[in-house]
C-alpha cells in the first residue's frame, strides 16, 4: 500500500495482506446498479466498510480514516479516493438488528443460498447476486424476522443483505 498522495488517493496492489480483504468489501459497490448517494466506502475502527444500499460488506482491515470512493478496482490493484468526511453521516452499528435472530446457520459445503432462503420467512428472499458477492467463506448466516437483514459472519468479516419482499 502506497500513502496518501496530494490527490489523497490511495492504491493497493495486490501484495497488500489484507488485498483481497479490501477487494471484497470494494466490490459491493455496484456503480451500475445502485443509486450514487448510497454507494460508498469507509475507513473506521480498523474496519471498512462499504455498501451499495442494499448490501453491506465489512472487514477487519486498517487503512487511513475516512470515506472513499472506488476509483479503479481489479484483480491486481484497487484504488480509493478520499471524499468529505461527513458525507455519509451512516452509523454503520445501527443498520444490524438489535433483536436476537430467528435462526442461527453453521455454514458448511452445502448450497448456502438454498438453505438461507428456507430458514427465512416466506414473504421475503434475497438477491441470489448479493448473496453470492458476500458469501466469501463465511462460517454462519443470522436470520431475523421479516423486514430486517440477514448477516453473514466469519471471523474477520461481516456481510448484510436486506431482503425483498415477495409479491
Amino acid at each position: 500500500m502506497t500513502d496518501l498522495i496530494e490527490k489523497q488517493t490511495i492504491e493497493i496492489t495486490k501484495d497488500f495482506t489484507d488485498f483481497e480483504a479490501i477487494r471484497w468489501v470494494t466490490g459491493v459497490i455496484d456503480c451500475k446498479h445502485s443509486d450514487e448517494r448510497t454507494h460508498f466506502l469507509i475507513a473506521e475502527d480498523k474496519r471498512i466498510v462499504g455498501t451499495n444500499g442494499y448490501s453491506l460488506h465489512i472487514a477487519s482491515v486498517a487503512i487511513p480514516p475516512g470515506s472513499y470512493d472506488v476509483v479503479r478496482r481489479t484483480q491486481k490493484v484497487v484504488e480509493l479516493q478520499k471524499v468529505e468526511s461527513d458525507r455519509y453521516p451512516l452509523d454503520i452499528d445501527s443498520v444490524f438488528p438489535q433483536t436476537e435472530p430467528t435462526a442461527v446457520l453453521e455454514l458448511d459445503n452445502s448450497d448456502h443460498y438454498t438453505r438461507v432462503i428456507r430458514a427465512m420467512d416466506e414473504s421475503v428472499t434475497l438477491n441470489y447476486k448479493y448473496f453470492q458477492d458476500a458469501d466469501q467463506q463465511m462460517d454462519k448466516a443470522f436470520i431475523y424476522e421479516p423486514g430486517n437483514p440477514v448477516v453473514l459472519e466469519n471471523h474477520h468479516s461481516k456481510a448484510l443483505i436486506m431482503p425483498r419482499k415477495m409479491n
